[in-house]
């Protein structure tokens, strides 16, 4: 298996290998929520969600995303 960048993967690739959320964590107050990617088009990456993301709460735009797995993380070799 061929190691990506995480911030290149895409939606595509997440959806593969059952993401359908992310944790989203808002980098100035602290806010944590979930946010589904399962409407988004299957080639934006994790970067650019990031980059697309604002705070519900208090408008932040440095958000930190992470793929929400189902169960445990994938092994990777």
């Amino acid at each position: 298996m061929r190691w990506v960048e995480p911030s290149a993967i895409t939606v595509a690739d997440l959806l593969r290998q059952g993401v359908e959320q992310i944790d989203a964590s808002c980098l100035w107050c602290g806010e944590n929520w979930r946010a589904p990617i399962t409407m988004l088009p299957s080639a934006t990456t994790l970067a650019k969600i990031k980059k697309l993301m604002v705070c519900p709460v208090c408008g932040g735009r440095l958000i930190d995303a992470v793929p929400r797995w189902p169960g445990d993380a994938p092994k990777t070799n």
